[in-house]
């Protein structure tokens, strides 16, 4: 079961939006520094890009973000910008 620990935060982030596109993957996405989104994923055995690393990608949002997925591989994040 993946764990995440009580300190796993970004300042400032948004609440988290979480969305599973097959077993034991789970794709988390947060707005955080510099309003820009960020994401983290668990495999099934371990977070990546760590346990307590978020992989920046970048823009400026203005909102939460909502995510969907339609498919193995295949998310769509939605935020306002």
């Amino acid at each position: 079961m993946a764990q995440v620990p009580a300190n796993n935060h970004l300042p400032g982030m948004s609440d988290p939006c979480a969305v599973s596109w097959g077993p034991d993957r789970l794709d988390i996405f947060v707005v955080g520094p510099g309003q820009s989104l960020f994401h983290k994923a668990w495999d099934g055995q371990a977070w990546t890009p760590s346990m307590t690393g978020w992989d920046d990608l970048g823009g400026t949002c203005l909102s939460a973000p909502t995510a969907t997925c339609w498919g193995p591989n295949r998310i769509d994040v939605f935020v306002q910008a």
